[in-house]
Parts: structure tokens; C-alpha cells; sequence
């Protein structure tokens, strides 16, 4: 197994990893950076409008073979782990004919994403799902999907196993949201099955003062401030940041105040009625 890190380690976002085993090659997520080399933040709205070409020249897409030109065979899949756009930004710039893997709550996030605020988009055609704990053999590897608490709905961790290694590729997580025992569940999965390599996310590694609001004490928060007064209490947090959302939904209900949705929170609500128990 050869692991080739084309944009994510010197970086927050951006992510791009090749994966190869024989003839065969997985691409572990395909974002958008959103630093330039300088550390300067990128505009990011302007460079969805770019062309590939346009790309290429700035040095935004990583020269990645068969990915993003027909010049040669493309990978066998490209995995997406989440849907924020430092994980799925290129896709619409890779090869039309390489099919997607991830999560179905993956694919609802890109689908809300792109019809509310011009965000990538996920083709039906190419989609293959990736159920958690499921594993799927492509080419080569296979591949196991386990659930992990993000800031955005349907997050995975890949464990790709091949040539007797395994690797395991966190994706980003975070141990302070609602769903805690999904990671403590991803530790015990590897004390049974230990890996050869952890590539890990490492965005933030907590506060100097180690002073950590979690989602559930966020929640007990907005309970109070909505609850001292009468008036409208208006929110801005991305709908897609589900557990924040059931937060603000659970305080609303708390105060005895009405929730009002936007018609984009309004749609996550309703592609995810059956997958997650909304308050």
C-alpha cells in the first residue's frame, strides 16, 4: 500500500489523499484549500466560479493523475468523508466518469448545499453509498465506514485494508458534539483491529485554558438567553450543523418560544425526518 498526501498536511482544509495498492487507487476526500501558501485566507466564493484551467494555472487543483485529466486511467473512487466544501470542493472538477463514496447523510448535505448556498453537488449517478460499519471492496481494498461526531451531518472514518496493512483516515472529528459514543465506538473498533497508519486530523487541538463549551452545554445556554426575554431571538449557524440545529430546536421548546426555519433549514429538516429524531 503507498499513501501519497497531494494537500492536508500543512494545511487546515484542502484535503486530497491518493491511496494506491497494485493497479488499484482511491481518493480519500477532494477540497477546496482554503489558505494560499502564505497562509492568507483564500476567497473561496470566486474560486467556485473558476474554470479548471484556471485552477490548475493558480495551483488550487493538485496535480493528481487521472483525477482531473483524461490523459490518463482514473482512480478506481474517489471516498468523501463529509461534505464541507475543504473536503468536497473539487469534485465537479474530477473526471465525470470516477464514482463517489460516502454516506447517505453525505449526500443529503451536498444535495441542500448546492440548492441553498452554491455549494457542490453530488451526481446521483455516480454516488455509491457507504453504509457505517459495512465494508465494500473496491479494486483491491476494502473499505469500512465508521460514523464520527463532526459539525456537519453524516461523517465517516475510512479503514482501508490492503496488502495485509490497514490505514485508517479519521476525516474531521471532534470529541465535545451530542454523539460521543460514536468515537469511543471507532476506539474499540481498533483495539480489535489495529492500523499501520493513522492519518488524523489535527485542525485544533483544544484551548490554552482548557475551557471547551460542548453541544450540550451550548444548548442549556441558548435556553437561558432566549428564556429573559419576550422579543425575537434570531440565530445564524449553518443549518447543516445538525447538532446545532436540534440545540437551538430543543432550547426553543425549553423556553416555551416558537421555532421558525428558514426554507433552507426547513429542507435539511426534512431530508433528514427519518434519520435523526428532531425534537
Amino acid at each position: 500500500m503507498e499513501i501519497i498526501i497531494h494537500r492536508g498536511n500543512k494545511e487546515v482544509g484542502g484535503n486530497c489523499v491518493e491511496v494506491c495498492s497494485g493497479g488499484s487507487r482511491i481518493i480519500l476526500d477532494i477540497g477546496m484549500p482554503l489558505f494560499d501558501e502564505g497562509r492568507q485566507a483564500l476567497d473561496t466564493f470566486s474560486l467556485r466560479r473558476k474554470s479548471t484551467e484556471d485552477l490548475k494555472t493558480e495551483g488550487i487543483i493538485p496535480n493528481v493523475l487521472g483525477l482531473f485529466d483524461t490523459d490518463a486511467p482514473p482512480p478506481d473512487a474517489i471516498l468523501l468523508s463529509h461534505a464541507h466544501l475543504d473536503h468536497t470542493g473539487l469534485l465537479n472538477h474530477a473526471q465525470d466518469s470516477i464514482p463517489i463514496h460516502a454516506s447517505s447523510g453525505t449526500s443529503k448535505m451536498m444535495l441542500a448545499g448546492s440548492l441553498f448556498a452554491g455549494q457542490v453537488e453530488l451526481p446521483r449517478e455516480r454516488f455509491r453509498e457507504i453504509k457505517p460499519e459495512s465494508p465494500v471492496t473496491i479494486g483491491n481494498f476494502t473499505v469500512t465506514g465508521y460514523a464520527v461526531d463532526h459539525s456537519i451531518f453524516g461523517c465517516l472514518a475510512f479503514l482501508i485494508e490492503a496488502d495485509g496493512k490497514r490505514l485508517l483516515y479519521t476525516g474531521d472529528l471532534r470529541s465535545h458534539g451530542r454523539k460521543p459514543g460514536m468515537g469511543k465506538r471507532l476506539i474499540e473498533v481498533l483495539k480489535e483491529k489495529p492500523v499501520d497508519v493513522m492519518l488524523m486530523e489535527g485542525t485544533h487541538f483544544g484551548f490554552p485554558d482548557g475551557n471547551l463549551v460542548t453541544e450540550y452545554e451550548l444548548e442549556n445556554k441558548i435556553t437561558e438567553l432566549v428564556g429573559d426575554f419576550e422579543s425575537l431571538a434570531l440565530a445564524s449557524f449553518s443549518p447543516q450543523h445538525v447538532d446545532r440545529l436540534v440545540a437551538f430546536i430543543r432550547a426553543t421548546k425549553k423556553a416555551g418560544r416558537t421555532f421558525v426555519a428558514d426554507v433552507y433549514t426547513a429542507f435539511v429538516m426534512h431530508l433528514l425526518r427519518k434519520e435523526i429524531p428532531l425534537p
